[in-house]
Order: C-alpha cells, then sequence, then structure tokens
C-alpha cells in the first residue's frame, strides 16, 4: 500500500486497503463459522448457520430476483459512469495553480 500511495498509483492503494478489509472479515468469518450469531453462556441459544437459512422456496425466489436487480444496478453505474465521466471543474477556473482564467482564454 506505501508504495502505491508513494508511485500515486491511486487504484494500487485502493486495491490493496479491499483486499486486506476483506480478508479480516473473511478471517472473522471463519473464526466463528458454524455459528452467526454466537451466544454467550449456552451455546444453544445461538444463531446457527443451519438454523438460520430460509427454506428452499424462499432461496429460489431470492435468487429469481437478486440477479435481474444485479443486471439493474450494473446498467446504472455503467450509464452513469459513462455519461459523467471526466474531471469537473468550475467555468473559468484554472484547477492547476488555483488561478481564474481570463475571460475568452482557450482551455
Amino acid at each position: 500500500m506505501r508504495r502505491g500511495l508513494a508511485h500515486r498509483a491511486g487504484a494500487s492503494s485502493f486495491l490493496a486497503s479491499a483486499a486486506y478489509l476483506a480478508g479480516m472479515l473473511a478471517s472473522a468469518a471463519f473464526g466463528v463459522h458454524p455459528f452467526v450469531l454466537p451466544a454467550i453462556g449456552d451455546a444453544r441459544h445461538a444463531l446457527t448457520v443451519d438454523n438460520a437459512a430460509p427454506p428452499g422456496a424462499g432461496l429460489r425466489i431470492g435468487l429469481a430476483w437478486w440477479v435481474p436487480g444485479m443486471l439493474l444496478a450494473v446498467a446504472y453505474c455503467a450509464y452513469t459512469c459513462r455519461r459523467f465521466r471526466g474531471k469537473v471543474t468550475l467555468e473559468g477556473e484554472d484547477t492547476r495553480h488555483g488561478r481564474r482564467r481570463p475571460r475568452g482564454a482557450g482551455r
């Protein structure tokens, strides 16, 4: 991550941070695996993977809604990224040095 920051490579720094967070989350999930929500004291009162799972019909309905929903979300994200791509600047502002450009000056 330091190498990415030193070379101003924002994407590599972001990916390194995302991988670190995913690894921490995965290690926490594997650490308590059969339990979704461990109980203090009596293990019979804990929420496990088996007793937290919905019936198979509910999972099928969820999957049937998830697939088109994710396709719609990805399409919307692609549309907005293409529609609003590029660096945003105020009209008449020179972002390189923080000075205003004179009127009529080219970009």
